[in-house]
């Protein structure tokens, strides 16, 4: 007998058996059929084996067998559940976790860089329905204190204040109505510093804003006041006296307000425009030129001529 596939001879076998070429390794059947093997029966244990009763299967037994065997990947997967819910939360859940927590004072050393976080509001005046940023001054500073001791005033901004002097409406998603940002003079000069053998400099700014509804902040770079002689902000002034103050402009329903040190002298002042998007009430009167924006004194809430 020679293997099909390299054609050498293989050694014999007995009929059905499976020969192994040498050569190539291919396997190959004797021809013939097998021996039938020899069966034999002890007589006394078939009859004993028929005498013994026969057990009887009925379709309760194979209802239960079956539940048994259905259970199994019902455990399985309770048990999977349990470990992954006892393991901790999800990647999914912790980014949920980390956007939804509102930063306390305590915590701001450790908070994000150049990426907005809520605020924990505790301790504000009001709410945002009729935001008074006025009087909410003094919280941002004590949390920009909490981001740097020595955090001063830069800009504030507080947009859509009513022609009779009624605090804004910051809800439903009207992104900037309050806007503040500090800056530290430690802060700028450990930016200098650096700046002159690397260009990654220190984040020297600590802004907040409203935003699609909450109270939030960023640690980022703030443009700080150029004038050496730059006091403390006075933030006195009510919303009634800056619209009373800007009686000259022609008449909006709303107005922006910008308070910001002067870049000559360092002395503070308030900037009263037309909100964007504000309509006309009524013509100026004759002979009254507008040049678009009204300057006020932050001391003395009086109109700079």
């Amino acid at each position: 007998m020679n293997c099909k596939k390299c054609g050498a001879t293989l050694k014999a076998g007995e009929p059905g058996a499976v020969i192994t070429c040498e050569y190539c390794g291919h396997e190959e059947r004797v021809a013939g059929s097998p021996a039938a093997p020899q069966i034999s029966v002890n007589v006394q244990e078939v009859i004993a084996s028929a005498a013994r009763p026969k057990v009887k299967i009925n379709a309760l037994g194979c209802l239960v067998f079956i539940a048994i065997f259905a259970a199994v990947p019902i455990v399985i997967c309770v048990n999977k559940s349990s470990k992954s819910s006892s393991s901790g939360p999800s990647k999914a859940e912790k980014r949920k976790q980390k956007r939804d927590k509102q930063w306390k004072l305590s915590e701001l050393n450790n908070a994000p860089k150049q990426r907005w976080f809520k605020l924990d509001r505790g301790g504000m005046v009001g709410g945002l329905a009729e935001l008074d940023a006025i009087a909410n001054y003094q919280w941002a500073l004590n949390m920009a204190k909490g981001w740097s001791a020595d955090a001063r005033l830069a800009r504030m901004t507080i947009r859509r204040i009513r022609h009779d002097g009624v605090a804004p409406n910051a809800v439903n998603k009207r992104d900037g109505a309050w806007d503040v940002r500090f800056t530290s003079p430690s802060r700028v000069a450990a930016a200098d510093k650096m700046a002159e053998v690397s260009e990654d400099q220190p984040l020297d700014g600590f802004r907040i804003s409203i935003r699609k509804d909450e109270v939030q902040a960023m640690i980022t770079n703030v443009s700080p006041p150029k004038a050496g002689n730059v006091g403390k902000a006075p933030v006195t002034c009510t919303y009634k006296q800056l619209v009373a103050a800007a009686k000259e402009m022609i008449k909006r329903p709303y107005y922006d307000a910008s308070l910001m040190p002067t870049w000559q002298s360092g002395e503070w002042r308030w900037t009263i425009n037309e909100a964007f998007g504000s309509k006309r009430r009524r013509r100026p009167r004759r002979g009254k030129r507008f040049s678009g924006s009204v300057h006020v004194d932050a001391k003395t809430c009086k109109r700079i001529d």
